[in-house]
Order: C-alpha cells, then sequence, then structure tokens
C-alpha cells in the first residue's frame, strides 16, 4: 500500500522535526512557548505545519488508494505520484522554514503539498460524482 508506505517516511519526518524542537528548547532553555527565541519558533512552526497539512494529504490519499484498489486491485501510478508529491513537500517546507535564504523549498514544498491535496481531493470528488 502505497500511503502506508508515505506515511511511515512522514512518520520519521514528524520525528525529527518533534526532535528539533526538543533540542531547541534545551538549548534557549525554553520549556512553555517560545521565549520569544527565533530559532525555536522556528522549529514549532516547522512542526506545526507538517501537522496541519500531512494528516489530511494522507487521509485523501489513503482514500483515493482505497477507492482505485477496489476496482483496479493495485494502486496505479497516481497515488504514487502523489505519494511523492506530498512526502517531497513537505520535507522541502521543512528546509525551507530553518532559515528565510531557504525560502524557495518553502515556497516549493507548499506547492507540491497543496497540489497533492488538490488532486487527492478531485479524484475523491470525480470518484463519487461518476459512481
Amino acid at each position: 500500500m502505497v500511503t502506508g508506505l508515505c506515511a511511515g517516511i512522514l512518520g520519521v519526518v514528524f520525528l525529527v522535526l518533534t526532535m528539533m524542537v526538543g533540542m531547541q528548547r534545551g538549548k534557549s532553555k525554553v520549556s512553555i512557548g517560545d521565549g520569544g527565541n527565533e530559532q525555536l519558533i522556528r522549529a514549532m512552526r516547522r512542526q506545526a505545519n507538517f501537522v496541519e497539512t500531512a494528516p489530511l494529504g494522507l487521509l485523501l490519499m489513503f482514500l483515493c488508494e482505497l477507492n482505485v484498489s477496489d476496482i483496479f486491485g493495485a494502486a496505479p501510478n497516481y497515488i504514487y505520484g502523489i505519494g511523492g508529491a506530498l512526502v517531497v513537500g513537505r520535507i522541502l517546507h521543512a528546509i525551507g522554514m530553518a532559515s528565510d535564504k531557504f525560502m524557495k523549498f518553502r515556497t516549493a514544498g507548499m506547492i507540491l503539498t497543496l497540489l497533492a491535496i488538490l488532486v487527492s481531493s478531485f479524484m475523491l470528488v470525480y470518484q463519487f460524482v461518476t459512481a
């Protein structure tokens, strides 16, 4: 199942982002909130942005894969494309959030993430309307 692979990869990315928040908290000696520390704010936002988008992307992808697998028995290439866009998008976005120098990565990551969500959404609506 393609969604399972993508979820596993994104789970590791989430753990890395969470550990980065914890390390930054230790370094800046801030246990609650952000203490006005820019690096901690960036780390927290990287993690929060991930949590805001990755679960919906995975859910939509899973539903698309489930619907298609019932019909064809295996995930077609566009499911791989959606998963690839979501995984690469979330990683690029996290890199781009590290510094303003990497803004292009952030932008590209968000575009890929939103594209995966948009395509999955349209596929699900199309499958419903044509069923």
